[in-house]
C-alpha cells in the first residue's frame, strides 16, 4: 500500500511520519519511508541518475557544484522570494522529483510517502489517493515555524507557495472522494496522537 502524508510547514508531518514507520516496526510490519525533501536533496546532491538535472541547474543559475552537489543555501537564497527564479527552478526539477519518487515508491511493501506539496504538484495518484492529511492550530504552526533555523523571509516565501491549511483540505477531500481514496486527518496542535498513529498502521496493514 501507499499512503500519502501532507499538511504545511510546522503541522509536524515528519515527525508523524516517524512515529508510524517506529510503530509499525515494533508491530512486525515493514513501512518504508520516502520523504519528499530527501529526494530533492539526493537530485541536487550526488546521485548519478540526476547528473543532467543538476547541470541545467549550475548553467540556469550560475552556480558552481562540490563533492556534494549543489550548494543548497546558495539556490535557496536565489529562488525563495524571486517568482521567476523559482519557476525556472520547478520547471527543471519537478519532473525528476516525480520520477525519483516513483522510482521509490515502485518496489514491493508498504510505503508512506512525506511530502508537503503532494497537492500543489497534482501528484496524488502516486499514492493512489490515500492521503493522511496533518493539520494544526495556525497559532502553533506559526510558532513552529519561525525564529528557528530558517531565515523568516525564507519561511514566509515558501509559505506564500504552499495552500492555506483551508486550501489544502478541501483539496484533499475532493480529489481523493471522486478517486475513491482514503483520508485520515490528523490534528497535531498538542502533539502526536498514539491512537492516530496506530490506526495509520493499521490502515497499511488491512491494505485498504
Amino acid at each position: 500500500m501507499r499512503l500519502g502524508v501532507t499538511g504545511g510547514m510546522g503541522c509536524g508531518k515528519t515527525t508523524l511520519c516517524t512515529k508510524v514507520v517506529e510503530y509499525a516496526r515494533r508491530q512486525g510490519t515493514g513501512i518504508t519511508l520516502t520523504d519528499a525533501d530527501d529526494v530533492r536533496r539526493d537530485i541536487l546532491g550526488t546521485n548519478p541518475r540526476h547528473i543532467f538535472t543538476r547541470a541545467q541547474l549550475t548553467a540556469a543559475f550560475g552556480l558552481a557544484t562540490n563533492g556534494n552537489g549543489i550548494d543548497r543555501r546558495a539556490l535557496s537564497a536565489i529562488i525563495f522570494g524571486d517568482d521567476v527564479a523559482l519557476a525556472k527552478y520547478e520547471r527543471l526539477t519537478d519532473e525528476p522529483i516525480r520520477a525519483e519518487i516513483n522510482h521509490r515508491l515502485s518496489t514491493p511493501g508498504h510505503h508512506v510517502l512525506d511530502w508537503a506539496l503532494i497537492v500543489e504538484k497534482n501528484a496524488l495518484a502516486l499514492v493512489n489517493y490515500n492521503v493522511v492529511l496533518v493539520t494544526c492550530d495556525p497559532a502553533v504552526q506559526h510558532t513552529r515555524i519561525f525564529g528557528h533555523d530558517l531565515p523568516d523571509e525564507q519561511v514566509r516565501a515558501r509559505l506564500a507557495h504552499q495552500y492555506s491549511q483551508t486550501e489544502r483540505r478541501l483539496r484533499v477531500y475532493n480529489e481523493c472522494a471522486l478517486a475513491r481514496g482514503t483520508v485520515l486527518e490528523v490534528d497535531t496542535t498538542n502533539g502526536i496522537p498514539e491512537d492516530a498513529v496506530q490506526g495509520i498502521v493499521r490502515i497499511m496493514e488491512a491494505g485498504r
